[in-house]
């Protein structure tokens, strides 16, 4: 040691504590390995009071890098203080042969010691560290276990795939040991850890433990290690032939309850749609659900028609669950459609309408057209039931709805069932779909319905003549010809329109005139035609 180093040594020994962080860092940047000085830093950790210069110490070990400043370091590991974590670095940059040096000090270390031992290792990583890790798994202090696995998850997140290759390989020699063959913590404790390294090369390893000569607590192990270590988006036929069959299981929380969550995120090959149809009927009703919500992966009859029967369930988020996987299945379309079309029943109508609503764009032209004679049938024997199958109709297809329905007023027309024909036509107004074809043909079917009343209050709240006010804007509709060639349209209906237009202005009430000259012609020498004179005076128009 030259004189100048001694000099700032000597600073450490003074009892001043910013004299000791300067000679600290000094010292740190230099990177003095004398032994002299190791042990001066040392000492300030052993003895020093003040976390500050024993932070600085701390650093200037790390960046010194000296095996000699294990023992002092040591004892921080103890502490539950932010020096931890300093001390912990100091022993991780010292390499992986430091484990050599941590097992020599490992027997005879206090628990608190000994979890921090384990910080280390987990950093440091290497054939020596690990396998001391996984010892460290035996140990009988159980904060000393969970310290370690906490410590294994921590650096796993950071680790190269080759160091988790590495580890995974030891917890493979580790668990086909004789020292552990029997020790069920130290298994348990294991399996967890394959969960950590984030490997899905570990998953063989934890579907080995499943088996039912194994513990319940290491079965739940290895199953939670498989829900935290990476999955395939579809699960393999090894990984299904074990998983499954362990949802017919009592044990929930050790066995059905994990498994449940390894197999959710995933699709589920052929071989598992038997399976799920047992499932369905599991004793436990979260199993009940995941196999509905599965059953949708499978395009077929047989899973359609398990899926019809959850349709009424006691259950409503059974009922829920295969509604939904029922939208998704394509054969569902043509199953649902006939038993839509043959269901007397309001409810189970509406949930099968309410299915086939998102299947909608395939529907074939037929398809529609049986759906259109239905809601038409239904209508026609006054029976509630056409609100779900119009609800669809008008789903797949509005210009469907509107035709069918429009067809059928028009048909009640004819035979003078004014009040009916006008319901029909309501039904599409009130779903929006109209358009100006169906607002003359229900203002027509309003009139017929309408008292006339003369007064103005009462005509600015008819709804013949509001409807009719909408189509008369439309030039190209041709409103008036439509009028004169309708058969059903009497000269008192006709003067009671044009008496109320011809007090409108522009459009309105030049159509307005058309009218009540048009009932001049009709019917020149009645009272009517009088007063359409009159009117037609008094409203100037020629």
């Amino acid at each position: 040691m030259n004189e100048q180093v001694r000099r700032i040594c000597a600073l450490l020994k003074k009892d001043r504590p910013e004299y000791q962080c300067a000679a600290a860092v000094v010292l740190g940047e230099l990177k003095v390995r004398d032994s002299s000085v190791i042990k001066e830093l040392g000492h300030l950790l052993e003895n020093g009071q003040d976390r500050r210069v024993k932070g600085y110490a701390l650093a200037a070990l790390e960046k010194i890098g000296s095996r000699e400043s294990i023992p002092f370091v040591l004892p921080i590991l103890a502490s539950d203080t932010e020096l931890r974590e300093q001390a912990v670095r100091v022993l991780a940059s010292l390499g992986a042969g430091v484990a050599r040096d941590l097992a020599a000090r490992f027997k005879n270390a206090s628990a608190a010691e000994r979890r921090g031992i384990n910080l280390v290792l987990a950093r440091v990583r290497g054939g020596d560290a690990t396998r001391m890790l996984l010892e460290a798994l035996q140990d009988d202090d159980e904060a000393v276990v969970e310290e370690t696995l906490h410590g294994i998850r921590r650096e796993m997140k950071t680790a190269s795939p080759r160091d988790k290759r590495a580890f995974l390989a030891q917890i493979r020699t580790f668990l086909g040991s004789r020292a552990v063959k029997d020790n069920k913590r130290a298994k348990t404790a294991a399996l967890r850890a394959l969960g950590f390294l984030d490997d899905i090369g570990a998953e063989a390893l934890a579907l080995s433990f499943l088996g039912p000569q194994h513990d319940q607590a290491i079965r739940h192990a290895a199953l939670v290690a498989l829900r935290t270590m990476p999955r395939a988006p579809r699960a393999s036929e090894a990984l299904l032939k074990k998983l499954l069959p362990l949802l017919s299981e009592t044990d929930h929380a050790h066995v059905v309850a994990p498994t449940l969550d390894v197999l959710r995120p995933m699709t589920l090959g052929k071989s598992a749609a038997h399976l799920l149809q047992d499932l369905a009927h599991s004793q436990h009703i979260d199993v009940r659900r995941f196999a509905v919500v599965k059953l949708r992966e499978f395009d077929t009859r047989e899973s359609v028609d398990l899926l019809g029967r959850f349709l009424e369930d006691h259950d409503p988020t059974i009922r829920d669950l295969a509604s939904d996987s029922l939208m998704a299945i394509p054969t569902a379309r043509s199953v649902l459609f006939e038993r839509l079309l043959r269901e007397t029943h309001m409810e189970r109508a509406w949930t099968f309408a309410r299915i086939l609503k998102p299947h909608g764009a395939q529907f074939s032209k037929e398809q529609v057209r049986r759906l259109g004679d239905k809601v038409t049938r239904l209508l026609d024997a006054d029976q509630k039931l056409y609100e779900p199958n119009l609800f669809l109709l008008r789903s797949v297809s509005e210009a469907s709805a509107r035709d069918a329905l429009l067809k059928r007023a028009l048909r009640r027309k004819r035979t003078k069932h004014f009040d009916d024909a006008a319901r029909t036509l309501r039904l599409l107004e009130r779903h929006g779909i109209v358009d100006d074809d169906v607002r003359f043909e229900l203002a027509i079917m309003l009139l017929k319905l309408s008292p006339r009343d003369p007064q103005k209050d009462a005509r600015d709240t008819d709804p013949a003549l509001e409807h009719l006010s909408c189509v008369v804007q439309n030039p190209k509709f041709g409103l008036f010809d439509r009028l004169r060639r309708e058969t059903v349209m009497t000269a008192e209906d006709l003067f009671y329109v044009g008496w109320h237009f011809v007090e409108g202005q522009g459009v309105a009430k030049d159509f307005g005139g058309k009218m009540l000259h048009l009932v001049l012609r009709k019917v020149p020498k009645s009272p009517l035609a009088l007063r359409a004179r009159e009117k037609l005076n008094r409203e100037s128009v020629r």
